[in-house]
């Protein structure tokens, strides 16, 4: 249950944890992997675009990234549908696979884990 970046230009791919703050800064977009849990309900598969890398994982497998929430994607929480970039704790665990695409974009592959088993629920360049 990790993030992982891949960079053409890297020669072995960086671990970065699932975490993000809570609540994405509206202005710049962006989180900080540092921070809380970032959980999604099973059966809404919500997805976040990756613009940047601001700073590549360190090692404590920990980076900052430039995102932007798809409206088609969002949180459920008390029977209302939120903003994706409104990152609240919900139950089930993501892994999240960047790979570099054009320079600034990236493609995330979202999966979803049940009973130990991994399924991809989402893709988005």
């Amino acid at each position: 249950r990790q993030l992982l970046l891949l960079h053409r230009r890297w020669s072995t791919a960086s671990l970065v944890k699932l975490l993000t703050k809570e609540d994405v800064d509206h202005r710049t977009l962006l989180f900080d992997s540092r921070a809380t849990n970032f959980l999604l309900r099973m059966g809404s598969p919500a997805m976040l675009q990756v613009h940047l890398v601001i700073e590549p994982a360190d090692n404590q497998g920990v980076a900052r990234v430039g995102v932007e929430y798809l409206s088609e994607g969002a949180f459920l929480r008390k029977s209302k549908w939120l903003p994706l970039k409104r990152a609240y704790k919900v139950k089930v665990m993501l892994e999240m696979k960047f790979i570099f695409d054009s320079g600034v974009m990236f493609q995330m592959d979202v999966y979803h884990f049940h009973k130990g088993h991994r399924s991809r629920i989402a893709t988005r360049l």
